[in-house]
């Protein structure tokens, strides 16, 4: 994972930065276990729906609208009496509509996530999770600014009147997230969760793309309906903030999501 991790400059950021998460990984799970342990492979369907006031954060904050996603992942877990480490590859697709401005295309994004989490006691539980996501999304591009000459050869994505191009730019989403979970009852858990997010883009001669941080704040109600389905309703508040050299102010965010999970 120390890889995935870079800079707004595109270079390795400090090595502390990527190091300090797979630490609080490895300390949530280090302690002895004398029940053993087992792996066990999950296949997992996803869907989520929900409602973001500012779905591009444009400064302009006139962006709501509505989002689904469907998540299809293979997951592999090691057990223990009281740790679990979760490590699971997918690709979500997401769904936009209902939304205040035109332009928002449907998205493929691919993820890897490793996730560790451990019991304090009966009903309270840590964890630590940490995930690399990786898509592309649609921006213009000056024709004189291509690397190459010809580098675009669909005649469809050039605009001649304004000598604008349009291109696939790579983006590549780091996230950092701790949380604490409390078993209400039998069926109820409660989770409080930090985020912090890291995105960059793949090419800095785009100006109208911006790498960014996001911290967020996120409270969420997990209700089991079966043993292979879970329903989830999740309140986020968080904090975009643009790079330094972004001529741009940072914005306060709101989500409201829900999300049914199915164990196949």
């Amino acid at each position: 994972m120390l890889l995935l991790c870079h800079n707004r400059k595109g270079v390795p950021v400090k090595q502390l930065t990527c190091t300090l998460p797979l630490l609080g990984l490895t300390l949530v799970l280090t302690a002895p276990d004398c029940n053993g342990d087992a792996w066990v492979y999950t296949p997992q369907l996803e869907i989520v729906a929900g409602y973001d006031d500012n779905l591009r954060l444009l400064p302009s904050n006139d962006d709501s609208g509505y989002v689904s996603r469907a998540e299809l992942g293979l997951g592999v877990n090691r057990l223990t009496a009281v740790s679990r480490l979760t490590g699971r590859l997918g690709v979500e697709f997401v769904n936009y509509f209902e939304t205040e401005q035109a332009g928002l295309e449907d998205e493929s994004i691919q993820y890897l996530l490793v996730n560790g989490e451990r019991k304090l006691s009966q009903r309270d539980e840590i964890g630590l999770g940490l995930t690399y996501r990786r898509d592309f999304t649609g921006a213009n591009q000056r024709v004189d600014q291509l690397e190459v000459a010809g580098e675009v050869t669909d005649p469809a994505d050039v605009d001649t009147d304004l000598g604008l191009v349009k291109r696939q730019i790579r983006r590549d989403r780091v996230v950092f997230s701790p949380y604490w979970a409390r078993n209400l009852t039998e069926s109820l858990d409660l989770t409080l969760n930090y985020r912090f997010t890291d995105v960059s883009y793949e090419r800095d001669i785009n100006l109208s793309l911006v790498d960014y941080d996001v911290q967020a704040l996120s409270s969420a109600l997990a209700t089991r309906l079966t043993a292979k389905n879970t329903l989830v309703v999740s309140l986020d508040a968080g904090k975009y903030t643009p790079a330094s050299t972004a001529r741009r102010t940072g914005l306060d965010n709101y989500a409201l999501h829900a999300r049914l999970t199915h164990k196949l």
